[in-house]
């Protein structure tokens, strides 16, 4: 999973982004892709459980990439759990690379949906007017702590 914040201005921040990983081979290729490309000071890597870090994530972030496992243990919820954490900005953009077999279009926040053969990106946004209707919509409150 990769989160980009904004800054003070309101534009988004090309000096971090955190990528989140639980796999060997994904630690790998993303140390190696960080030192090639020199990405040391652009690029966070955290090593552990996706649904651990957004318990404990306290940011709000205005691009979430999130590029799971398809067979991933709770798959299902994690645009859920994503959005339920209020880790999405107002305006920001939550894109899901998923299976087929998934469906998120019922979801409150959902936008959109594209397929490139198997693979599949859904699409949920955070709006000003449309933060609390989406967590109306979910009955939660996205600043519980």
């Amino acid at each position: 999973m990769v989160l980009t914040p904004r800054d003070e201005s309101g534009m988004f921040n090309d000096t971090i982004a955190i990528e989140v990983f639980d796999n060997p081979a994904a630690e790998e290729n993303l140390i190696n892709n960080i030192s090639s490309n020199n990405w040391g000071m652009y690029a966070v890597p955290v090593k552990g459980d996706v649904f651990r870090y957004l318990e404990r994530c306290r940011e709000q972030f205005d691009f979430i990439f999130a590029d799971p496992p398809y067979t991933l243990p709770g798959i299902d919820q994690l645009p859920q759990c994503v959005l339920e954490r209020g880790l999405l900005s107002p305006g920001g953009l939550f894109v899901m690379e998923h299976g087929k077999t998934n469906n998120f279009s019922s979801h409150p926040c959902f936008v959109e949906h594209r397929a490139y053969g198997s693979v599949n990106f859904s699409f949920f946004q955070e709006t000003q007017g449309h933060t609390q209707s989406c967590h109306e919509k979910m009955n939660i409150n996205p600043h519980r702590q």
